[in-house]
Parts: C-alpha cells; sequence; structure tokens
C-alpha cells in the first residue's frame, strides 16, 4: 500500500469514468443515421453546469496546490535561518578563548 499519493487512490475511478465516457461515445457515433446525441439537445444547461462545476474545481484545486508550495517555501526558509542561527553559535562557541576561563 502507497501512502502519500492520490494517483493509486483517484486510479480505479478514472479508469472506471474513462470506461463511461468511452462506452458513451460508443453510443453516441453508433446512431449516425439517426442524428449524434449530443448536437440533438435543444437544452444544453446540464453540460454548461458540469463544465462550469469542473472549471471552478480545477480552480480551487489549483489554489490550494499553490498556496501549499508558498508555504513550504516559507518553512524551507524558517528552516535555512534557523540552521544558520545554529551555526553562528557553533562558530562563536569554539572560537571563544579558553585562556580566561583558568582559576588561578
Amino acid at each position: 500500500h502507497r501512502l502519500g499519493s492520490v494517483t493509486y487512490e483517484n486510479f480505479p475511478w478514472s479508469l472506471m469514468m474513462a470506461c463511461i465516457t468511452l462506452g458513451c461515445l460508443y453510443i453516441d457515433f453508433g446512431q449516425e443515421e439517426n442524428g449524434s446525441l449530443i448536437t440533438d439537445l435543444e437544452n444544453t444547461f446540464a453540460v454548461s453546469s458540469i463544465g462550469g462545476l469542473a472549471s471552478v474545481a480545477l480552480v480551487w484545486r489549483t489554489t490550494l496546490a499553490w498556496n501549499r508550495y508558498w508555504g513550504a517555501c516559507h518553512s524551507v526558509s524558517f528552516m535555512y535561518s534557523k540552521w544558520t542561527d545554529c551555526y553562528a553559535q557553533l562558530v562563536s562557541f569554539t572560537n571563544y578563548p579558553l585562556d580566561g576561563l583558568e582559576d588561578d
């Protein structure tokens, strides 16, 4: 089981939707003597609604991904600054002269 990847979780659904789409296309092109089912639609509200919902979902997912990317960039920048602080403290600790610390 692969964790962290949505590809393996969504592959069966994507395959099922591809088969349904191909089946609908086969049915639509199989009726050419009577005319196409898609071009005989008088009201295309349903198709337009699905297209609108798909575009909203695509923009929403893209916005989430974009915000997650820049959040990760901010976290990497913060981590780099903390590592730089640690390095500066380590260098200042190792360069401190030990001559003044001896007891008389």
